[in-house]
């Protein structure tokens, strides 16, 4: 009999989140069920639980009703093995209201039909949409345990890449991105950030902290512009800031010239000279020129 090559696919096609197949043909799996008689399944399971008078016990967890994690988007199965106790999921503690989205049990029943087995095999399909706490309980929601619902690593919530190779490009490194990244909450880098812009559009003040040494380093020129309108630069010669209309107070130029090569002009509303000039580079008192330059006068008759 001729052998048919058929394509493997789950009935999302190749495109569910938990399931993928590489160019090579190697499978990546959330998980893999068995399925059994009855259409409920049969084979492979999550938990098995089993109980006593006061509470369920599950394989591989600690204690009476523990707390279990579970993901969106994935399929679970307990296979029940209970004497005293009946297995049902809630919304909430005590339980009260049943949840029956995704439920199956291996004698065919569906949701709340599903509820309250004692044996058997239960398969919750968790939803895209699954709160993120349900609760399991007896039939009277008197005992109850915790389940946690979270999105799954990688497609929906967390991604974690644990390799340490260093960008070097925007084509470089552990995560390479093509198009653009929406960032909604802060980004922490431990190492160096290079790009061509930093646009800060936020409300408020914006600011630039460092708990150290704060390093500008330019190239060329530092430039500083105000609302797109230019308001100074640094460059290899130094600051140079222009200065329009603007009074400069409670201010004080130290050991600086002022028109070093060219005279520069200025006003002062009000200074004063008390000491007599001594040699040809000192500043003379105006008191002191009118009064001598009408002695010279007076001696020379002019």
């Amino acid at each position: 009999m001729p052998i048919t090559n058929n394509p493997f696919e789950s009935d999302f096609g190749f495109k569910s989140p938990g399931f993928s197949v590489d160019p090579n043909g190697n499978i990546i799996a959330t998980s893999i069920q068995a399925a059994g008689a009855g259409g409920g399944g049969g084979g492979v399971s999550d938990w098995t639980l089993t109980d006593t008078a006061t509470g369920f016990i599950f394989t591989g967890e600690t204690g009476e009703n523990p707390t279990i994690t579970i993901y969106r988007n994935a399929r679970y199965t307990f296979n029940l093995d209970l004497d005293d106790l009946s297995f049902k999921l809630y919304t909430d503690t005590p339980g009260t209201t049943l949840y029956n989205t995704g439920l199956v049990h291996s004698d065919g029943t569906v949701e709340q039909f599903a509820q309250g087995k004692t044996d058997g095999q239960i398969q919750l399909s968790v939803a895209v949409d699954a709160p993120s706490v349900i609760y399991y309980g007896n039939v009277d929601g008197t005992i109850t345990g915790t389940i946690n619902i979270q999105d799954q690593p990688g497609v929906f919530g967390t991604l974690q890449v644990t390799d340490l190779s260093q960008s070097t490009s925007t084509t470089t490194g552990a995560l390479v991105v093509s198009g653009g990244a929406g960032v909604g909450k802060d980004l922490k880098v431990g190492g160096s950030t290079t790009t061509s812009g930093l646009d800060i559009d936020g409300l408020g003040i914006s600011k630039l902290d460092s708990t150290t040494n704060l390093e500008i380093n330019a190239a060329n020129r530092v430039i500083f512009q105000i609302d797109n309108e230019f308001k100074g630069r640094i460059t290899d010669d130094g600051l140079s800031i222009p200065i329009n209309s603007s009074a400069i107070t409670t201010s004080s130029i130290d050991s600086t010239t002022i028109g070093a090569t060219t005279p520069s002009t200025a006003a002062f509303i009000s200074g004063t000279v008390t000491d007599a000039p001594t040699i040809n580079t000192s500043m003379t008192n105006k008191s002191y020129v009118d009064v001598t330059s009408i002695v010279y006068a007076i001696a020379l008759g002019s």
